[in-house]
């Protein structure tokens, strides 16, 4: 006789519906019989809970089958014939490489943050995904994450995908509001809070008065909207497109105010192409506002970022080269200060003949959180771990900043150093503001700096780092730290 745990794992996850006929067809019994052995199934096997199929049926899997990739994307095809908000998510997900910030969850979903006649909210779709086990939720490096329960961590390949992403948001903005496409000062992107338009999210919205997108009402002219997405480093695919079209199908329903549909992505191919064009969706390529040139330099930032202390070591002018060619994008240098700094505080150690490792994630021992090392410096006789702070001209560093960096990623990297036996026996900290600190700040760092003797923390300034430039005779990274820091 035939198991439900052994047509599992031969078929994977499944509908009660396809086992039900496995049943049939390779035992010889009855519909019936079929459908008792599979409500009376032990405690190996699990039911997706919490979601409503047609028909009553329901989506059986093995525990075995979570830690699989083959997994989510087969449950992806079953929610999609059954219920298209859960294979969004997933979907969703997998156009992220399985894993994002959570403030971007409901831009990826598709899914509404607020009630919608008909359609599941994105905060029930991720609550039962969650509990099912088959999302996970957890925080790492100070963000708060979801991905798929295969993947653990956010790579440093997503995580310069993410800066590269806001550098083309943030000029693509500039563009919207100077070729008056969408009203200057209200033209919302992608943050900690998403701009929405109807009951979705996106990475960009904007009032529009375009001729064709307003209406007259009482004598009065009614905007409409200008709304995009923007899915990078990848090829999208027709189901990638699962979540954006669902949005946009919605709002066409739903009777909201006209607007204008944009979809941004490196490449496409060609089904989901002419989806988009039979939609009547705008698309673009990075290479249509930027160039081929610079859409190239772009591609190659996300590299350079993945591999920081390789390329700060091995090429660190073409690095800086690079960075300097890209800040000519409007609002590039916005975005991009925090990783300058890093490369110009790693420059200067790599210069002095440490040894660099960058954005290191560690795990501490105590608590088991994780926390990252932006800059690690190791020397025979000492290991250095630098905390970077990139400010506005004239933004300085808080006490607040450096109370909450000394109780948490401090105290877990500290943890970790103490259990790392391959590292040398002397230790320190440094803290490197791009500009200075307040009155307060000044204040708690003589405090710090007298309690901190065995393990010393040394806090430096945007005039320490262009006296240690000068010093150091790097005069083309000097002048890029001034052009970008100094007020």
């Amino acid at each position: 006789m035939t198991t439900i745990e052994q047509l599992l794992r031969t078929l994977g996850p499944s509908l009660s519906s396809t086992l039900c006929a496995e049943l049939v067809s390779r035992d010889g019994v009855s519909n019936d019989a079929a459908r008792k052995r599979i409500s009376r199934v032990g405690t190996d096997v699990r039911r997706l809970g919490g979601v409503r199929l047609r028909n009553r049926e329901s989506i059986l899997f093995l525990d075995e089958h979570l830690q699989t990739e083959e997994f989510h994307q087969k449950l992806a095809q079953i929610l999609k014939s059954t219920n298209g908000a859960y294979a969004n998510a997933i979907n969703g997900l997998n156009t992220r490489g399985g894993i994002m910030p959570v403030n971007l969850f409901p831009t990826f979903s598709g899914l509404p943050i607020r009630r919608s006649k008909g359609h599941l909210m994105h905060c029930h779709v991720e609550e039962t995904l969650v509990n099912n086990g088959i999302l996970n939720r957890f925080s790492a490096g100070g963000e708060d994450l979801i991905a798929l329960s295969t993947i653990s961590e956010l790579s440093t390949h997503h995580k310069a995908l993410l800066i590269v992403e806001s550098v083309v948001i943030s000029s693509f903005h500039d563009w919207l509001t100077k070729t008056a496409a969408t009203s200057f000062g209200t033209t919302a992107v992608r943050g900690i809070k998403g701009p929405q338009f109807g009951p979705f999210q996106w990475d960009i919205v904007g009032p529009s008065y375009l001729t064709g997108l307003t209406d007259w009402a009482e004598r009065r002219k009614i905007n409409g909207f200008i709304v995009a997405d923007f899915i990078l480093d990848r090829q999208i695919s027709r189901d990638d497109l699962t979540p954006f079209l669902s949005k946009v199908d919605v709002l066409l329903h739903q009777r909201h105010r006209r607007f204008i549909a944009m979809l941004i992505a490196d490449s496409y191919a060609t089904d989901a192409l002419n989806e988009l064009r039979k939609r009547g969706i705008l698309l673009a390529r990075p290479a249509t506002f930027f160039g081929e040139e610079l859409a190239h330099d772009l591609r190659q930032l996300i590299l350079t970022i993945e591999n920081a202390a390789a390329a700060v070591v091995n090429d660190p002018e073409n690095v800086f080269a690079l960075l300097k060619r890209i800040a000519r994008i409007e609002g590039a240098s916005l975005n991009l200060r925090g990783v300058l700094l890093e490369f110009i505080v790693a420059r200067l150690y790599s210069n002095d003949g440490y040894n660099i490792d960058m954005r290191q994630q560690i795990v501490s021992p105590v608590d088991r959180k994780p926390a990252e090392i932006d800059i690690k410096a190791v020397k025979p006789n000492e290991v250095v771990c630098i905390e970077c702070k990139a400010k506005l001209p004239n933004n300085q560093v808080t006490a607040a900043e450096i109370t909450e960096w000394l109780a948490t990623p401090l105290t877990r990297i500290k943890g970790w150093l103490n259990r790392a036996d391959s590292l040398p026996q002397v230790k320190r900290f440094e803290f490197y503001s791009s500009s200075g600190y307040d009155e307060q700040a000044t204040t708690l760092i003589e405090k710090v700096q007298k309690e901190h003797q065995k393990q010393p923390i040394r806090f430096y300034s945007g005039a320490d780092i262009d006296s240690k430039l000068h010093q150091a005779n790097l005069g083309s990274i000097r002048e890029i730290f001034n052009e970008h820091f100094k007020p």
